[in-house]
């Protein structure tokens, strides 16, 4: 009895010896077909993020003085609509100049997805894939900035002046803001690529997208959020400004001396 089950034991080690053998042989030849592709794979390269294709440019704009309205025409109700907040009263709240700023904010992140792919001969697919951010521009600042004075004012006259003092003080502010926050903006989105020192390499494309993806919403979001610190800065300078600029006597009482 006991021969009979040590036959019967050498029998069933026999038969399965030839399939652990091809098992084990098979997982040989995956991994090696894998080592293989990534050798291959490890040719095509990947360069981690230069900082000097970061750029942040500010713009501080050019002044133009427009002589083309009248007073009347700058207080008329189609007027009024367009001026925004930074303006000089007459004294008795009746406008005598304003400055019309109209900001602009671009964004170029070019985020490329490049990769690789091999197929095994057993048609097992590897690849590769490099996240590049070649140049990110931040353009940032003033695209135009009108300074209108009413041609009811003589050029170079003391109500002329006051006027254009008063709006190139709401300019100055502007570019002040401008200044600041474009500094803070290349340091913030800095910091933030820093996070990325190294190539951005995967072998998962999907993982691959999903990375590009959310690297272009943050660098996006930075972008945004930089640009409404900037603007509420602006406008609450501006207000504080006018605050105390209108404490002091009319520019008719001042230039009547």
């Amino acid at each position: 009895m006991v021969k009979m089950k040590k036959i019967i034991f050498m029998i069933i080690a026999i038969l399965l010896n030839p399939c652990i053998s091809h098992s084990a042989s098979r997982k040989v030849k995956e991994s090696d077909l894998q080592k293989e592709a990534m050798r291959e794979l490890k040719k095509f390269p990947c360069y981690a993020f230069n900082s000097q294709n970061l750029q942040v440019k500010p713009n501080y704009g050019i002044e133009k003085i427009d002589r083309s309205k009248s007073l009347n025409g700058i207080n008329s109700n189609q007027g009024a609509n367009v001026i925004a907040n930074d303006h000089v009263a007459v004294g008795d709240m009746t406008l005598a100049g304003y400055i019309s700023v109209k900001m602009s904010t671009t964004a170029n992140a070019p985020i490329r997805l490049i990769g690789q792919q091999l197929k095994a001969s057993n048609g097992q697919e590897f690849g590769k894939y490099c996240i590049y951010l070649d140049k990110f521009v931040y353009n940032v600042g003033i695209e135009e900035a009108t300074i209108v004075i009413p041609k009811d004012y003589l050029y170079n006259s003391c109500e002329y002046n006051i006027i254009l003092k008063h709006e190139q003080e709401h300019l100055k502010i502007y570019r002040q803001a401008i200044s600041k926050y474009s500094m803070k903006a290349y340091t913030d989105l800095l910091n933030y690529l820093k996070n990325y020192k190294g190539a951005m390499v995967f072998y998962n494309k999907e993982q691959a997208m999903n990375t590009a993806q959310k690297l272009n919403d943050t660098l996006s979001k930075l972008v945004i959020t930089n640009h409404n610190a900037l603007q509420s800065e602006a406008k609450y300078e501006n207000w504080m400004f006018d605050d105390r600029e209108y404490r002091l006597p009319s520019f008719k009482t001042r230039c009547s001396n």
